[in-house]
Parts: C-alpha cells; structure tokens; sequence
C-alpha cells in the first residue's frame, strides 16, 4: 500500500514538473534584439569568455533559458552560414514577440588579404589554423576586442576561427531593415519670456483740454453769428425805413 502511494506521489510530481516545463517554454520569448553595442556572445552562462560581440540592431533566436541567461542561435535557419549557439544576457537584449524582418542577422561575407591568418582564439600567439590566400572569402559572425586590436569571428570552410581586421578588405554591416526605438523624448526647454521693448507713451488730451476745445469751437460760432447779424440788420431797419416814407 505504502509503494501505491509512494508511485502515486512520483507519478504526480513528474507530471507538475513537465507542465512548469511546458509553460516556461511557453512563456519563453521567441525572438530577442540587439538594441545596443557592446552585446557578448558567451560560450557558456558561467564564463566571462566572450565569443563574439553581437551586432546592434539584429536579431537572435532564443531556445531556452538559464537564469540571467538565455541560450540563443545565430543562423539556426539559414543554409549558407553554420548555426552557433551562445548565450547573452537578459539584461543586454530586448524580448520580441513577433517574428522579424528576414535578414535576422547581418550575411555579411569578408574577403581576406595576402596577410590573413586563421586562429583559433583572438590572440596573437594562439594557434593559426590555416593562411587563407588573398581573394578567398569567409562568412562574419561579429567581433571581439583582444590584445588592443580588433579580431572577427568568422567561418571559412567550415572551419570557425579569428582574423584581425586589417587582414581582411573593408566591409560594412547595415543595421536590420526595421528601425530601433527612439529614445523618450527629452522636455522641451520652456520658452523664455521676452522683455517688452519700451514704448514711447503717447499723450492723451486730457478731459480739461478737451472742455476748453469745446468752449472756444462754441465761442467762435457764436462770434460769426453775432457778425453776420450785425450785418444784416442795419440794412433791414433801412430798408423798413424807407418803405415807411414812402407810404407818407
């Protein structure tokens, strides 16, 4: 009895431990970006090795999670570049939830000079793998920073190795299709007041002025009148006058 529930009890167990399995999965983003320089391709979530540093503004596939980590794949779905697995820091990258724009990572492929060498870590006196000839060309994962000089991952005849970058032509990595996010707008500065421009006052006929106006426009027509009355009535009284002696 006592092993019937003992089984019971694992039976239970293993299946609560597939379904939180299940859901994290579920819940696991299917796509993180790169929205920043600086982002390391780690061989493992407990070194501070660094593969490679991942281009901005592309796209990767995560497939699992392991703490601060998740596990990702470089070229998991292309033919003509080799897949990588790594892991990044969740911190370092943005979760998307919607599949990106296709190229998810830059194909890029770098033609070498007469002066290449292949090696197997970035640094100078690691082993060389092989001297590709001038010409020849190789597949570029991202870069990395070594010894004071610049090194490339890259991958030539299946064979993946680092090659400093003055051995190779010059190249350019655009960044992905679709634009990253801005960053939140900054405060607009506030408008400084404008000192008003003093204005020369203008003077306005005070209520006396404008009285005595009054009187003298009234005190001149008056004037006329009484002027053109003295004109008129003398020669009205003669003209009366005379009419009278005539009459006699």
């Amino acid at each position: 009895m006592l092993k019937k529930i003992l089984s019971i009890v694992l039976l239970c167990a293993c299946f609560l431990q597939s379904c939180s399995v299940v859901a994290l999965a579920e819940d696991l983003p299917f796509w993180v970006r790169i929205t920043k320089d600086g982002v390391a391709l780690h061989p493992s979530p407990s070194e501070s090795k660094t593969t490679c540093l991942l281009e901005k503004s592309y796209y990767v596939h995560a497939v699992s999670q392991t703490g601060e980590y998740f596990r990702v794949e470089l070229f998991g779905e292309s033919d003509e570049f080799t897949k990588i697995v790594g892991f990044v820091k969740k911190d370092d990258v943005e979760t998307c939830d919607e599949t990106p724009l296709a190229p998810h990572y830059p194909t890029v492929q770098l033609t070498f000079k007469s002066t290449a060498k292949l090696h197997f870590s970035p640094l100078e006196e690691s082993e060389t793998l092989f001297a590709p000839l001038s010409g020849q060309t190789a597949n570029y994962y991202g870069k990395v920073f070594s010894e004071g000089k610049t090194w490339l991952l890259v991958n030539c005849f299946d064979e993946f190795g680092y090659v400093e970058i003055t051995a190779v032509e010059d190249f350019a990595v655009p960044l992905h299709p679709t634009p990253l996010a801005k960053p939140a707008d900054q405060p607009e500065p506030e408008p400084q007041e404008q000192t008003p421009q003093p204005q020369t006052p203008q003077e306005t006929p005070s209520q006396g002025t404008q009285a005595e106006e009054i009187l003298m426009i009234v005190f001149v027509v008056v004037l006329a009148v009484c002027l053109v009355a003295a004109l008129f009535l003398p020669n009205r009284e003669k003209r009366r006058n005379a009419q009278t002696e005539s009459y006699k």
